[in-house]
Parts: C-alpha cells; structure tokens; sequence
C-alpha cells in the first residue's frame, strides 16, 4: 500500500511539473509572438502611478487616451485622481450621497 502511495505521489509531482513548465512556456510564447497582449507600462504610466501604501493609484488631473488591442478608450481623471466629474466632499444635508468604489466597464 505504500509503495502505491509513493508511486501517486511521484505521478501528482509529475504532473504538476508540467503544467508549471507548459505555462511557462505558453507565457513566454504569447510575450514573443503576440506582443499585442500585454500592454506595455509606458501606456500606463500617463494614468496611473505606483503609490507605496495601496500599490498603484491614479495620476489626478490626467486626461488622454488609453490604447489596448486595437481600442482606444478616452481616461479623464479628476483633480481628487478619481475617475468622473468632481464632486466636493462637503456634506448636503438637502439630499443623499452615494459613493460607488470600483471598477465599472459599462459606466461610461
């Protein structure tokens, strides 16, 4: 019975081995032959900067076009680096604020 064990065990290892060195390899063939996929960061950079305390964040005031396979998509962000109109933080007691966090393809 042990030996079974040992011997699934050595098949599961090999297995697993593969499929990281398959994945690898597809990587490193997708960077060669489709460059188009990944986006290069100098794109990024008119947007979004690396902020040390929630790893990247926007650029505030950055207005431009952002382009990825073949589509371009206009990015205006506003003067507090979120995206959408400014909004003034002060409290208006005549009517209810709703902040929506995320990331919403459809919004715009």
């Amino acid at each position: 019975m042990t030996g079974n064990r040992r011997q699934l065990g050595v098949r599961l290892g090999l297995v697993a081995m593969r499929i990281v060195v398959a994945t690898l390899l597809a990587e490193g063939a997708s960077r060669v032959f489709l460059p188009d996929w990944a986006p290069r960061t100098t794109g990024l950079v008119k947007f979004w900067r690396y902020d040390p305390k929630y790893g990247w964040a926007h650029v505030p005031g950055a207005h431009g076009v952002f382009e990825m396979f073949g589509l371009e998509v206009p990015v205006a962000i506003n003067a507090k680096g979120f995206r959408g109109p400014d909004v003034p933080y002060a409290r208006d007691r005549r009517r209810p604020r709703i902040l929506f966090l995320g990331d919403c393809r459809m919004c715009e």
